[in-house]
């Protein structure tokens, strides 16, 4: 499998890879260890890959709140009514439809 390949897997099973210097750093479901494996092996043609070609971003917020990442270029994910804390008070708190940019698509301002 060529390292662009191994990235779509990657990606299709929701692991996260990214470059940290010259650190591979992979990130997701331990359901996908032998894809992460894959990866490590060939170590070398994914870092060139990944230099060449970085893949989409990720949503922070919907990637954060369902600790997974979502990639911008998917629909981005309803996040109302997950649990978290809040950034600036440290309190937990719920959060509501009109935090959610899902459910604000379509809606006149």
């Amino acid at each position: 499998m060529s390292p662009a390949d191994l990235l779509a897997a990657a990606r299709t099973a929701g692991l996260d890879v990214r470059t940290d210097g010259g650190r591979l750093v992979i990130r997701g479901p331990q359901s996908a260890g032998g894809i992460a494996q894959a990866l490590l092996d060939r170590k070398a043609d994914v870092l060139a890959e990944l230099a060449r070609d970085p893949g989409p971003g990720h949503w922070l917020g919907a990637s954060r709140t369902l600790r997974r990442p979502v990639p911008v270029d998917g629909q981005y994910p309803h996040i109302c009514g997950a649990r978290v804390t809040g950034a600036v008070s440290g309190r937990p708190l719920r959060l509501q439809p009109r935090d959610c940019a899902a459910c604000q698509e379509g809606r006149p301002e």
